[in-house]
């Protein structure tokens, strides 16, 4: 049984990241439109079987997939408070669904319909290199012929160090965020939680593991805060 102080770190947390996206603070809702639109582009009526990496509680799934044919929609987050008010946010869907309650960068589940499809939103840079550069290859390895991976998630500018990025960002955080326990948390989490990478290392360690990049789309309305939407798919001349 989890300690009253780590369920009030969850509940914090939470609630703060809840507050970042509901007033738009990295981007959500342009990154989720563009992400929505390329899916239903690509996919059109075909099923989709869909793996999330780094799901948190799935708030922003039944609007990214409602004009999707799911078939099979599993959640990956290492948090297991948070994947319980996942299933209640999903309650929407008329799909099967499962969570699993690990590490996205050293299990992937294999009692799950094959996927076709990998969506992982601001989750990736919270590993360390290697990690990034190896959960690239295994979800090649993974997904059915062509395949799809979608990311978004935040990046480091172009030879912009960790420590700049950390700056930056507080900065940002401090200025676009007035609420007190939200701006704690957030920066908290920044220098605790944030490793991001430059967007070309991630396309470099996505190429060299075989996918091909489809699309590619960089937030740069964000004064002081930059994040990357990029498409692959999975060539099937490898089968």
């Amino acid at each position: 049984m989890k300690s009253d102080t780590e369920i009030s770190l969850f509940q914090r947390e939470w609630h703060s990241y809840q507050w970042v996206i509901n007033n738009n603070v990295m981007g959500h809702k342009e990154l989720l439109s563009e992400a929505r639109e390329i899916l239903e582009q690509t996919f059109v009526s075909h099923p989709v079987s869909m793996m999330d990496l780094g799901c948190g509680d799935s708030s922003l799934i039944p609007q990214l997939v409602s004009n999707l044919n799911l078939t099979h929609y599993t959640g990956i987050d290492l948090a297991e408070n948070v994947l319980k008010i996942a299933t209640e946010n999903l309650a929407t869907l008329n799909t099967p669904y499962s969570f699993h309650c690990s590490n996205l960068f050293t299990t992937t589940p294999r009692d799950m319909p094959r996927p076709n499809l990998v969506y992982s939103a601001y989750a990736i840079h919270h590993g360390q290199k290697e990690d990034k550069r190896q959960l690239l290859q295994t979800l090649f390895q993974l997904l059915q012929p062509e395949g799809c991976l979608l990311i978004i998630d935040t990046v480091r500018k172009p030879s912009q160090q960790r420590k700049a990025y950390m700056s930056e960002v507080s900065r940002y955080f401090s200025n676009a965020i007035d609420n007190h326990e939200v701006l704690t948390s957030m920066l908290d989490h920044v220098q605790n939680f944030d490793f991001p990478e430059h967007e070309s290392t991630l396309m470099e360690f996505a190429t060299n593991a075989g996918w091909k990049l489809l699309h590619q789309r960089q937030l740069t309305h964000l004064p002081g805060f930059s994040a990357t939407l990029l498409f692959f798919q999975k060539p099937d001349s490898e089968y």
